[in-house]
């Protein structure tokens, strides 16, 4: 799981990227522009689109799954509103940088210290671009393992969802007399 939420993460950072010298004229209005709160939407993997994630037997929403914070500083923290999981370390949020390419586009660069050892590869290299468009960030590649093509969606918000998984998996432990 540490993987998907340091990719999920990473995702988020690449939306949030912001020019590190905090000029106003280097952001987009607060209608459309970068800074913010941002949330996953929905993933697309090799032309399958999908609004939840499939974790513990269950389907988590993408909004509760991923959550990005892109500040006006030039610095990112992406994090998962998941809680009640089975590891503290998959709570530390994957922080970075973002810089402004265009008008329409960000790059994220993730702090290799706060991405899971998997994940470190091109994100950690090239960092990761994400694109504004109709209102939302969107992040897309090619899985290096895998080879599949995915672009992952992400909205404004102002508060964050979260999903206590703890509920589910202590319900499923009584069912089965654990």
């Amino acid at each position: 799981m540490k993987k998907l939420i340091s990719f999920a993460a990473a995702s988020m950072l690449a939306v949030s990227a912001f020019t590190a010298c905090g000029k106003d004229s280097d952001s987009k209005s607060s209608s459309g522009g970068f800074s913010g709160k941002w949330a996953g939407y929905d993933m697309t993997v090799d032309g399958q689109t999908m609004t939840s994630f499939n974790m513990y037997i269950v389907n988590i929403p993408l909004d509760a799954f991923i959550h990005v914070e892109i500040n006006d500083d030039g610095t990112l923290e992406a994090s998962s509103g998941v809680v009640g999981g089975t590891s503290d370390d998959e709570d530390a949020p994957t922080k970075g940088t973002w810089e402004k390419v265009d008008d329409d586009t960000i790059k994220i660069h993730p702090d290799a210290s706060t991405v899971a050892d998997s994940m470190a590869g091109d994100f950690l290299e090239d960092g990761v671009e994400l694109d504004l468009v109709d209102d939302m960030l969107v992040m897309k590649g090619t899985d290096p393992e895998e080879g599949k093509d995915y672009q992952v969606r992400f909205k404004r918000t102002s508060e964050w969802a979260t999903y206590d998984v703890s509920s589910i998996l202590g319900g499923l432990a009584d069912s089965f007399g654990e």
